[in-house]
């Protein structure tokens, strides 16, 4: 392929789809590894986490709910109420007034 006829705008197109492809390129090479890793070691009776000690990576969560003072504080609903929901609640405030 000769780029030299190409435009700086069109070499520059081209790079971010040659670098979006070699992405999507290299996730399909880790996925496909780990499901044959993960195949491999159910064949020996065993979970991937048996082998290596760790757990899957989790996945994040998006909060549901954010601080009407300050928009930089935020919670998921999960686990122990942050302290500006319980006074939120305790002046009256009801968790759906406050839901992204």
């Amino acid at each position: 392929m000769d780029l030299s006829q190409f435009s700086k705008s069109e070499l520059l197109a081209l790079k971010k789809d040659i670098d979006l492809a070699i992405k999507s390129y290299d996730e399909r090479k880790r996925k496909e590894a780990m499901e044959a890793v993960e195949s491999v070691a159910r064949e020996h009776g065993f979970l991937l986490t048996d082998l290596t000690g760790k757990k899957k990576a989790s996945v994040k969560v998006p909060p549901k709910y954010v601080d009407p003072n300050d928009a930089s504080h935020t919670w998921t609903g999960r686990g122990r109420k942050p302290r500006w929901v319980s006074e939120f609640e305790g002046a009256g405030g009801k968790l759906e007034d406050i839901a992204i």
